[in-house]
């Protein structure tokens, strides 16, 4: 049996249920047993849901069938105008299921919606990014719901940022070690203004020439002056103030050249370092998007196991409310007592709250897939729950693809990158620099200087020895980080697998509960027309095989939940559509992503 939504030409929508070539097509939304509250409540969540109910069919019903399919259009009433729809004269049709397709991002369009669209009343000083326009559809298999994720993610966006951000910053020490050349050049004006006072200069002289006053041991045959002759040639020569105005421009202008021809790889540890912070966030990157590819799926799937419990529920509900109809028919030619048709009464009361819990579930779950792809509109998922009875691959099978791809590997390998580049700096610092140098005044040939100069530190500052056991001790943390990742990814990858084959097993085994369960129901509905059974016991009948199929789509969603943990645990998340896509059991989905052309 399979399931497909149809909105007629007066508004109402329903499902139809596909049995052996026979449809029956349901043109009210709601039951109509009950009047009131809750019947106006069921009215809105199944508005939100884009469903309505389906009947068994029946003979009778053929004719109208003729009618109601002339005016079957292509959408939900609720539906969101969708650019890639057929037009209105185009019929639903049941397809096969969706086969995913290699995520392509440049597949995905951007041209209506907003999918990147921020809570403005968040005021906190950061400035929003500016939004990207993408068109989300409303129908939407796997595989393209995980292209549409990595377009409008914020966490996506926010990685990728880091991660070109990392890559910028080890880029720009490309040319540590070669030639760093500067171009200097001064221009300046001077102005000096000055009074300069000689009289304490003249006294001082005067004073020195008197001590000189000593007659000489031999005379000399020429005049010799005395010093008040000098002192008289001082105060006649010299002025008693001197001015000066200078006023004078200067320019100048260098190339002055550095070059490290040898720091003991001091720069190459610096560019290793910052490759290895590129690297682990690239890994983080990794691991984040695995997950929220592991999380799409989990919401994805989980809505349409929703969506089926809601439906299932509501089968119930419809058969419960012919159940008690017949109930009431036998209270009135007195088949039954008054006690009896309490009794049913409060089951179709069960019923209904039952059908309201299923469809507020439903809209819970579809409205957390909305938010996770950042839509406007409700998200239909058209992917159907699927289980595969084939034998999973061995254990080994998944620990060697968890080994080649988990992320949190290379996240281990660039912490160690970056433990090594750290020891080496730490190295460099028992080798000597050498720095050649070389400066030139710009217009003056002559006027040039260059040279080497040699440090080599001995003593003083931090302790090297300190140092270099730090940074051992870090390459040490990295190894042991790597021998731990492995065995706690080991272990998860065996408890996810023994998981997915546990589901599997149970899926299996509830294939008798449901046989079991519409037996029962059979052999009650004869009794009850028998007058052998109550109409209780035939509500208890119908509502078992609801349970047991909807039983039966938790199993599968169980089998779904455990296989997208197993490809997270591998590292390989996106390899769950190829496990989709080759499932040998795949259950009726309410929506389904093909039209007829």
């Amino acid at each position: 049996m399979v399931l497909c939504p149809i909105l007629f030409s007066n508004g109402s929508s329903a499902i139809v249920s596909a049995m052996t070539s026979k449809f029956r097509f349901i043109r009210q939304s709601l039951p109509h047993a009950r009047k009131g509250s809750a019947q106006a409540l069921q009215v809105a969540l199944y508005a939100a849901l884009g469903c309505g109910i389906a009947q068994p069919a029946c003979a009778d019903d053929l004719a109208k069938t003729a009618n109601a399919t002339s005016n079957a259009p292509t959408a939900l009433s609720t539906d969101k105008p969708n650019p890639d729809a057929t037009p209105t004269d185009t019929p639903l049709v049941i397809t096969a299921p969706p086969s995913p397709q290699p995520v392509d991002i440049a597949q995905v369009p951007a041209v209506e919606y907003s999918a990147q669209n921020f809570d403005k009343v968040i005021n906190n000083g950061v400035p929003f990014p500016p939004s990207v326009e993408v068109n989300v559809p409303s129908y939407l298999t796997l595989s393209q719901a995980q292209a549409y994720l990595v377009q409008v993610s914020p966490k996506v966006a926010a990685d990728n940022a880091n991660i070109v951000s990392n890559a910028l910053r080890a880029d720009s020490t490309r040319n540590l070690n070669k030639p760093v050349v500067f171009i200097g050049a001064t221009a300046a004006h001077a102005h000096v203004d000055v009074d300069i006072d000689t009289k304490d200069f003249k006294n001082d002289v005067r004073t020195d020439l008197g001590n000189l006053a000593n007659p000489l041991p031999v005379p000399l045959p020429i005049p010799v002056p005395t010093p008040s002759d000098i002192g008289g040639l001082i105060d006649d020569s010299v002025p008693n103030n001197i001015s000066r105005d200078v006023n004078r421009n200067l320019a100048n202008a260098n190339v002055t050249v550095l070059w490290s021809a040898y720091n003991g790889n001091r720069t190459q540890s610096v560019t290793d370092l910052l490759n290895g912070m590129t690297d682990e966030s690239r890994a983080d990157a990794s691991l984040s998007l695995d997950e929220q590819y592991t999380t799409l799926a989990k919401r994805y799937f989980q809505t349409q196991l929703a969506i089926m419990a809601a439906y299932l529920r509501n089968q119930a509900l419809h058969a419960i409310q012919e159940t008690d109809h017949a109930a009431q028919r036998s209270l009135d030619v007195g088949l039954i007592s008054r006690i009896d048709r309490l009794e049913a009464k409060k089951a179709l009361a069960d019923a209904e709250y039952e059908n309201i819990k299923a469809l507020n579930d439903a809209q819970l779950a579809m409205t957390a897939l909305q938010r996770m792809l950042r839509t406007p509109y409700a998200v239909r998922p058209t992917s159907p729950l699927f289980v595969s009875t084939k034998p999973l691959p061995p254990l080994a099978y998944f620990q060697q693809q968890a080994k080649q791809h988990h992320p949190a590997f290379a996240k281990v390998a660039a912490k160690y990158q970056q433990a090594q580049a750290l020891h080496a700096f730490s190295e460099a610092n028992y080798r000597p620099t050498v720095t050649v140098f070389g400066r030139a005044q710009a217009g003056t040939a002559d006027n040039w200087i260059a040279g080497v100069a040699a440090n080599w530190k001995l003593w003083g500052g931090i302790d090297r020895d300190a140092s270099r056991q730090s940074s051992l001790a870090k390459l040490h943390q990295a190894e042991f980080s790597q021998v731990d990742a492995a065995d706690n990814i080991m272990l998860l990858v065996e408890k996810n697998w023994q998981s997915v084959k546990n589901a599997q097993q149970n899926y299996i085994a509830l294939n008798t509960n449901i046989e079991l369960a519409s037996e029962m129901l059979r052999f009650r509905r004869l009794g009850f027309q028998e007058g052998v059974n109550t109409a209780v016991e035939v509500m208890q009948a119908e509502a078992n095989l609801q349970k047991a199929k909807t039983e039966q789509a938790k199993a599968a969603n169980d089998y779904v939940q455990a296989l997208a943990d197993l490809m997270q645990s591998c590292g390989t998340p996106l390899a769950f559509n190829q496990y989709m896509q080759s499932a040998d059991i795949k259950l009726p989905a309410i929506y389904f992503e093909q039209r007829a052309s």
